[in-house]
């Protein structure tokens, strides 16, 4: 069973925030750690917030919702499939492909999960919400 938690940007402090999610009916959203006092809660940014997949890349880094990874041929960004509940990989560049065939499994929507949908050649690069290099 995958650990329950989720992710966020504060503008003000110029900080991602991890632990538990709360939103409210008026669209305010916070992020606060279980073990520390509800009060100690911080407010998001609500477009900004991500869940994690319960999986980590080739750096032992947890991957979130949203997050940008790449496995050396093209850059996918971690989405939210709501249809089939299921996280997945979609291709969003492609950034070094030796072969059409390459270029036409890699556009195709991936799930990402553990055993045979497992990925352990992926490394985080960025996320949609900050720009990146790559």
């Amino acid at each position: 069973m995958r650990e329950i938690k989720f992710r966020g940007y504060q503008p003000q402090l110029k900080k991602w925030v991890y632990g538990n999610l709360i939103s409210k009916p008026n669209g305010a959203t916070f992020i606060f750690d279980y073990k520390d006092n509800f009060e100690d809660r911080i407010e998001v940014d609500p477009e900004t917030v991500g869940q994690f997949t319960g999986q980590s890349d080739k750096n032992k880094k947890d991957i979130y919702e949203h997050d940008k990874v790449s496995d050396g041929k093209f850059i996918y960004k971690v989405a939210w499939d709501r249809n089939n509940t299921r996280f997945y990989l979609e291709a969003i560049n492609v950034i070094n492909s030796e072969s059409i065939l390459d270029v036409f499994l890699g556009i195709e929507n991936h799930p990402l999960g553990n055993g045979y949908f497992s990925r352990k050649d992926l490394e985080i690069v960025g996320n949609i919400h900050e720009k990146t290099t790559v």
